[in-house]
């Protein structure tokens, strides 16, 4: 078994609620999963981690001699220096999680559910991975906490720091998308192998195209984002020009102009990329926004992950 070092800059969306579905806390993103959301995507086959894979943040990851992943351990260092953590151990021909292992004083929740999934090998990676994790546990007997989490993965030996002239990334996404309605909470997984990444080495600025439009789950709207250049700030626009039914329960109220990332009130957004002789051949990114305004009077959350590669 390799027991290899992660960095995830992993956010977590949580909520809770009574056992039959609950209320929604705050902005947060729980409840009943809807649609085509089961955790693990059949042609993924299962959490298949790249092998010396490496998280970015502050997890431990175990994997088996196939470098299937087996544990994931959310570790923190407590107020008196010591290191402490939540594992999540996991069957490796399937990516569920069987069994949460709690540290000493800890609220122990009850699993109900959870996985771990992975899109790297659907998007045709070597030496990255992305994709999310998602958890539901009972704590306190009525409690229920669902909670979706976004993951990179790299291999370090592998990431690139700097990347010249322009090169496009085509490969996957996939999203979840919260909703805060008035009686609880709602959530949607969605994804798609139409998402593309375009960076300039010379100035630093990227844009990600992700369109959810053309998934095979759920659909969702076209998302396109642009970094902050030297005259604009970075913003975020959604579109959908096929006019394909979303469910009201996502749909956003401003579809038409982009919409300035710098006046939100959380926004989240990564890149990364690896390769070979100091070539980037791949690349993955993390893309998060709260706080959108809803069709319905809701507010709607929404965050992603993405891995693609330069066409050879």
């Amino acid at each position: 078994m390799k027991k290899l070092a992660i960095l995830t800059s992993i956010l977590a969306l949580t909520a809770c609620g009574g056992g039959s579905g609950g209320s929604g806390g705050g902005a947060g993103i729980g409840g009943a999963p809807t649609g085509n959301t089961t955790p693990i995507i059949p042609e993924i086959g299962g959490a298949t981690a790249v092998e010396n894979v490496a998280f970015d943040g502050d997890y431990v990851v175990s994997t088996n001699d196939k470098g299937q992943i087996i544990a994931l351990a959310e570790t923190w260092e407590t107020p008196e220096g010591e290191t402490n953590g939540v594992t999540y151990h996991v069957v490796p021909e399937t990516g569920k999680i069987s069994s949460i292992e709690y540290p000493d004083g800890e609220n122990k929740g009850v699993l109900e559910d959870g996985a771990v999934q992975l899109y790297g090998r659907r998007a045709g990676l070597k030496f990255a991975d992305f994709g999310m994790m998602y958890v539901k546990t009972m704590v306190s007997g009525y409690e229920t906490e669902a909670t979706w989490a976004p993951l990179l993965a790299g291999n370090s030996d592998k990431e690139i720091q700097t990347v010249n002239g322009t090169n496009s990334f085509t490969g996957s996404a996939v999203a979840v998308i919260g909703s805060d309605i008035t009686d609880g909470s709602d959530v949607m997984i969605t994804n798609t192998d139409d998402a593309n990444l375009v960076f300039n080495g010379t100035t630093g600025a990227y844009t990600l195209v992700m369109d959810f439009t053309k998934s095979d789950a759920d659909k969702w709207y076209k998302v396109r984002y642009n970094s902050a250049t030297d005259t604009t700030g970075q913003n975020i626009a959604f579109s959908n020009p096929d006019n394909v039914d979303i469910d009201n329960t996502f749909a956003l109220a401003n579809v038409s102009e982009p919409i300035s990332m710098d006046d939100m009130g959380y926004a989240s957004v990564s890149v990364n990329f690896y390769g070979e002789d100091a070539t980037a051949s791949e690349a993955t990114a993390e893309l998060g926004v709260y706080d959108l305004e809803g069709a319905i009077g809701n507010t709607v959350h929404f965050h992603s992950t993405f891995g693609g590669k330069v066409a050879q």
